[in-house]
């Protein structure tokens, strides 16, 4: 079975009043993902913003391949990042998590 998630994905950042300001991902389709409890796709995963700072946002990207069978610590790292990063502000990291990130 197929999820909406698992589809090629492209997601971009703008304003309203304004136009393109960046593209955050362009995800192939997942057709890669392990046959495996708590596998996911690789790259960019579960992207929000921040309630607590304006125009920041966060997500998920796994450190195992995505593959649940590779033992490595940590699992998954949460990264942000302002929606203009400023003069090539690189993304930091927010948190490192020993499991897997829903």
């Amino acid at each position: 079975m197929d999820l909406v998630e698992d589809f090629p994905q492209k997601l971009i950042c703008g304003q309203l009043k304004e136009s393109f300001v960046r593209e955050l991902c362009d995800l192939p389709l997942a057709e890669d993902i392990p046959i495996a409890f708590d596998s996911v796709r690789k790259g960019m995963r579960s992207i929000n913003w921040r309630a607590d700072k304006p125009s920041t946002l966060y997500w998920v990207e796994t450190q195992d391949g995505g593959d649940a069978k590779v033992e490595v610590l940590p699992l998954d790292i949460i990264y942000m990042q302002p929606a203009e990063p400023l003069g090539g502000e690189q993304p930091t990291i927010l948190h490192k998590l020993d499991l897997r990130y829903e």
